[in-house]
């Protein structure tokens, strides 16, 4: 999945969800480093998403959701997906 289209790979609603959360600063915490992010969001509890890069591909999302933990992207990833679009 190319960094540039990471949109393409999220349900719309999950998309809004996932912008209302970074526009309302749901991440409480977030580590950068040059093939990795790792973030808190908030939501019904604290929920940890590790987003895993090579290059530019983003080669594997992770969240301790229960949408997640049931093989679907979420919110969570997307709201940590604006948050370093909009750097």
């Amino acid at each position: 999945m190319q960094k540039k289209y990471w949109q393409n790979y999220f349900a719309d609603e999950i998309l809004e969800r996932g912008l209302n959360y970074f526009e309302e600063k749901y991440i409480l915490d977030i580590d950068y480093s040059d093939d990795k992010i790792t973030a808190l969001v908030d939501g019904s509890k604290t929920y940890t998403v590790t987003i895993n890069f090579e290059d530019e591909e983003i080669t594997r999302m992770d969240c301790t959701c229960p949408h997640a933990y049931k093989g679907n992207n979420c919110k969570h990833m997307a709201c940590v997906l604006y948050s370093i679009e909009k750097e």
